[in-house]
């Protein structure tokens, strides 16, 4: 059963979130999201989408990192290279799937080319950290591929490249709860204070199995 939110809403938080990080000067370039029909389904999604997925599959990392950037596939990327994707689609009931994924920057020391006040005080915590290691997540939503059996849940977060890796979560995220999760966990807990409120919620999809399961609970 999908969630009865419409694609309008979803793309103008998208588009508010992405505002919000070039106003605190932590994006370093930005492409907006944009409505497009896909058959019977609408897509709020990027331009550059179809360079996202399969034809990146089986490629080591930095070479995906590097690929989406020459390619522009990305909502936001911040000034320390790490890039953000929100991409949804809808069909007449509401939500079918979603992507949001992070993809931090491979190389840290990519941040040495960046002017040291954007690195200053406690903004970007272990960024700089020469022990620090990249990891790319997403989470991800798709009604049609979850499976009973405990192997696909609905929602869930897949970490790293792994491919058996689908953690279950609770429901669908919006894309300031992305944004906030992304900004608190990895930058600075008040800028996420301050992210423009979400108007929407998705209902929960998780199923009683998945419960007994470890899983990630989205607040309602």
């Amino acid at each position: 059963m999908t969630a009865r939110i419409r694609p309008q809403p979803i793309l103008q938080e998208i588009n508010r979130v992405t505002s919000y990080f070039v106003s605190k000067g932590i994006a370093a370039a930005q492409n907006y999201a944009i409505r497009r029909a896909a058959g019977s389904f609408t897509d709020v999604t990027l331009d550059t989408a179809r360079h996202v997925g399969v034809a990146l599959r089986g490629l080591p990392y930095g070479e995906i990192h590097e690929r989406l950037i020459i390619d522009n596939a990305f909502n936001i990327r911040m000034i320390d290279n790490a890039l953000l994707q929100f991409m949804y689609r809808f069909d007449k009931q509401g939500i079918v799937k979603h992507r949001l994924a992070f993809f931090p920057s491979p190389d840290l020391d990519d941040s040495l080319h960046y002017p040291k006040h954007y690195f200053a005080d406690d903004w970007w915590l272990g960024i700089d950290d020469r022990t620090t290691i990249p990891v790319p997540f997403r989470f991800d939503y798709d009604v049609t591929a979850a499976k009973a059996d405990l192997s696909h849940a609905a929602s869930h977060l897949t970490i790293g490249q792994y491919r058996r890796c689908r953690i279950p979560v609770s429901a669908p995220l919006t894309p300031r709860m992305f944004a906030e999760f992304i900004l608190r966990h990895f930058y600075l807990p008040s800028v996420a204070d301050e992210l423009p409120p979400s108007k929407v919620r998705f209902p929960t999809s998780i199923s009683e199995p998945e419960k007994k399961m470890i899983y990630l609970m989205i607040p309602q």
